[in-house]
C-alpha cells in the first residue's frame, strides 16, 4: 500500500512538470490522461487514514475555519467598514475539493476537481469559507482546473488596509505577501487587509511592519489567513 501511495505522489509530480514545461497542445491531452490518477491518489490517501487520524484532521479543519471566521469578523476601526458590516457574499458558486496543493504543487498552485464540465472558466475568483480570497482560475480542463494563489511570486492584488488605505499586495511565494507604503502612513499589527469590491474578501492581517529610517517606504508582511493543509473545499465564484 505504501508503494501505491508513493507511486501516486510521483504521478502528481510528473503531471505538474508537464503542465509547466509543455505547450498547450501537449498539456491538455496529458491532463486528460492523468486526471483520473490524481483523483485516485487523493482517494487512496483518504482511505489510508485511520479513524483517529480522520477525527483529528476533521477537528483541525473545523478549528482553522473558526479561526479564519474570527479574523474576518473582528471589529475594525470606527472610520472603516468591517466584515461584520458587509452584506452576504454571492450565492452562486461551484464547490470544488483540492486534489493537489503545496508542497506537492509548486509555486503556490492548486488543482481542483472541477473543470469545464462543471462550469469553471479561466479568470473566476476562488475563495475559502465564503469570504477569504485565495486566487484565480488560470487554466481549465474537462474535470480539473488550475488555480494561482494571490501569493504566487510577483502576483499583484489590489487591497485595502482597514478599509482606509489603498495598496497593492505582491506575492512572495510560500503563501507570503508584502505591501510597500510610505512610512508616514500608520499601520498596526493585526490590521485587516481586504480585497475591495461589492463583497469585500479577506486577504490577511498585518503580521510584521519593517521600517528603515533610510528608506521612505515601509514594508508590510503577511500570509494567507488559512492553513491550506486543513482546507478541504473551495468555492469558485461564477
Amino acid at each position: 500500500m505504501k508503494k501505491i501511495f508513493l507511486q501516486n505522489k510521483y504521478i502528481v509530480l510528473v503531471l505538474f512538470l508537464a503542465l509547466a514545461v509543455f505547450s498547450d497542445s501537449f498539456r491538455r491531452p496529458l491532463v486528460f490522461i492523468f486526471s483520473p490518477f490524481i483523483k485516485l491518489g487523493q482517494s487512496i490517501n483518504d482511505w489510508r487514514l485511520s479513524d483517529v487520524q480522520k477525527e483529528n484532521y476533521e477537528l483541525k479543519t473545523e478549528i482553522e475555519e473558526l479561526k479564519t471566521k474570527l479574523l474576518s469578523y473582528q471589529p475594525s476601526s470606527s472610520e472603516g467598514p468591517s466584515f461584520a458590516e458587509a452584506k452576504d457574499g454571492p450565492s452562486s458558486y461551484i464547490l470544488a475539493s483540492i486534489v493537489s496543493r503545496p508542497p506537492q504543487a509548486p509555486y503556490d498552485i492548486l488543482l481542483l476537481d472541477a473543470g469545464a464540465e462543471h462550469g469553471v472558466k479561466p479568470g473566476m475568483t476562488v475563495t475559502a469559507y465564503e469570504n477569504v480570497l485565495l486566487g484565480f482560475v488560470i487554466e481549465v480542463f474537462a474535470d480539473i482546473s488550475k488555480v494561482k494563489l494571490i501569493s504566487f511570486p510577483g502576483e499583484e492584488t489590489n487591497v485595502m488596509i482597514q478599509g482606509q488605505v489603498s495598496a497593492i499586495a505582491i506575492g512572495r511565494g510560500g503563501e507570503n505577501l508584502e505591501i510597500k507604503l510610505p512610512s508616514a502612513i500608520e499601520i498596526k499589527l493585526g490590521d485587516q487587509i481586504m480585497a475591495p469590491g461589492t463583497f469585500p474578501l479577506l486577504v490577511g492581517v498585518v503580521e510584521k511592519v519593517e521600517i528603515n529610517l533610510s528608506d521612505p517606504f515601509q514594508k508590510i508582511l503577511f500570509r494567507l489567513p488559512i492553513n491550506l493543509q486543513y482546507l478541504k473545499y473551495l468555492m469558485v465564484e461564477k
